[in-house]
């Protein structure tokens, strides 16, 4: 499968993400009781994928928690930042624990970060910086109230459309587009990245657990390839006989060769890698 290539030092000046910060001396415990992985081991600057789930074990929200010295920070997909506020909010009762909405900074993905290090933490400038797990190679959000920050400068920059299209290669969901409140946990396949099954309860822990011990999903994410000349567009569905056989979430606009990539959630018995699956609208295949 072709990679879609980024800059070797580069940088991307992304639309505004959520971002939100948890301080409070309760605020490992509050969060580790509302999501689906372990917060209580993470060490200082540490990040991991998770899910926030619903009592009935539902994805509120998805996206990824970095430990600071005296503060959490929750970076999510564009436009979630008062739905899970206020979900997580209600909740709330003596617990030492505050969210503050930083959403409204700029947000720029670096890659390439070794060299040199720019090293996760709170900068003087204000700025924050947190590892991005989007690609293989390590990359960062830098997340900035200066729209021209000085970790970007001597860099060269790449379009969203670039990085979104190898954030879709590598499988990786976005809240909203591939993951929402009609779906479970296992069906994004994060499951090794974001579930922790010996972290105890949480809120949705035992539906998860339940589904993850005897049962199945019936919808699947996965990769999909599918000719440039089949007309493929996020928030729609593909049908088989009249029946809805996948439900199409990121796709890529950048056209390479003669095919792209998306992701889309695919009936379970469609979605192991190299099945062709015949559509009404043309075949794509599961990669």
């Amino acid at each position: 499968m072709p990679s879609t290539a980024l800059p070797e030092h580069g940088f991307c000046h992304m639309p505004r993400q959520t971002v939100i910060q948890i301080c409070g001396a309760d605020r490992v415990a509050f969060l580790n009781n509302f999501c689906t992985n372990n917060i209580k081991q993470l060490a200082k600057h540490d990040s991991c994928e998770l899910f926030i789930t619903s009592v009935q074990g539902r994805c509120i929200g998805y996206g990824t928690v970095t430990a600071f010295e005296d503060s959490l920070v929750l970076i999510s997909a564009p436009d979630q930042s008062t739905p899970l506020t206020e979900h997580l909010s209600k909740y709330v009762i003596t617990e030492d624990v505050s969210f503050t909405d930083l959403s409204k900074g700029n947000a720029f993905i670096l890659t390439n970060t070794n060299a040199p290090p720019i090293e996760v933490g709170k900068q003087d400038s204000g700025d924050i910086i947190v590892d991005c797990h989007w690609f293989e190679t390590n990359a960062i959000w830098l997340l900035s109230d200066d729209d021209q920050p000085l970790n970007i400068q001597g860099r060269e920059s790449f379009s969203t459309d670039q990085a979104h299209a190898l954030r879709i290669e590598n499988r990786i969901p976005v809240y909203g587009l591939d993951v929402c409140i009609d779906n479970f946990p296992h069906e994004i396949q994060r499951t090794a990245q974001a579930i922790n099954f010996n972290k105890g309860c949480y809120l949705g822990q035992e539906p998860i657990a339940r589904i993850d011990a005897m049962g199945h999903v019936n919808w699947m994410l996965v990769l999909i390839q599918f000719p440039n000349e089949l007309s493929i567009e996020p928030n729609t569905e593909l049908t088989a006989n009249e029946k809805v056989v996948a439900k199409i979430g990121s796709v890529q606009t950048a056209k390479n060769d003669n095919e792209r990539y998306a992701l889309a959630l695919v009936r379970r018995e469609l979605a192991n890698a190299a099945t062709d699956i015949q559509t009404d609208q043309g075949t794509i295949k599961v990669m």
